[in-house]
């Protein structure tokens, strides 16, 4: 059973004005930068999800293998569902938006120790335990378990939910609690060309286009 890190940037990026894909950290093109990022992980593989009719963005060559949507922007359960099909039973699926580049290695090893925890569980997700956000579910970054976890993402897209979030409910989607507020940065993703500027000042580091 492999561990396989999947960065999803199959999205539309219509409030972006162009593709997130174009962001540069400290001039080097995001896919790479990510790459680069969780390396240190030590995982079987890294994968990237795109749409249909996306061009092969800077740094996608670096990834072992590019999974594309069969249908262009219909969701993110739609990217997971490709990654699911595409990986062997068994195999844990580390997924992440490529517009989140605050999440660290440690909580990305969190969710994949959390997984391993149970072979019954076929996803995990982060839930709030305290705060403002006590109760709150984060459908990203999550971890998926390809095999029990294919049925029930297929299902939900045939009755046409579209997030993780519409299925986090699931008996067999485990939750792992986040306890500290300060961990509530990782969380955040840019939506607009005007989100950069805070999240470069977060991550101590430029994000551009």
């Amino acid at each position: 059973m492999a561990t396989i890190l999947c960065i999803l940037a199959g999205g539309e990026s219509k409030r972006f004005g162009r593709s997130k894909l174009h962001v540069k950290v400290d001039q080097t093109p995001i896919l790479q930068w990510l790459c680069e990022k969780y390396a240190s992980l030590g995982l079987d593989a890294c994968w990237l999800s795109l749409a249909p009719d996306q061009p092969q963005p800077s740094g996608a060559a670096l990834f072992d293998k590019i999974i594309v949507d069969k249908q262009s922007h219909q969701g993110p359960l739609n990217g997971i569902a490709e990654l699911l099909h595409e990986a062997q039973p068994g195999d844990a699926l580390l997924v992440l938006p490529a517009d989140m580049p605050l999440v660290s290695c440690e909580l990305l090893a969190v969710l994949n120790n959390c997984l391993n925890l149970s072979d019954q569980q076929s996803a995990l997700m982060f839930k709030w335990a305290l705060g403002e956000k006590s109760g709150q579910v984060e459908p990203f970054p999550s971890a998926w378990r390809a095999g029990i976890a294919n049925k029930i993402v297929d299902q939900a897209i045939a009755d046409g939910k579209g997030g993780p979030s519409q299925i986090a409910d699931h008996p067999t989607i485990g939750k792992t609690f986040l306890h500290f507020e300060e961990d509530e940065v990782q969380f955040k993703n840019f939506n607009k060309q005007a989100d950069l500027k805070p999240l470069s000042e977060l991550l101590g580091q430029s994000l551009a286009v």
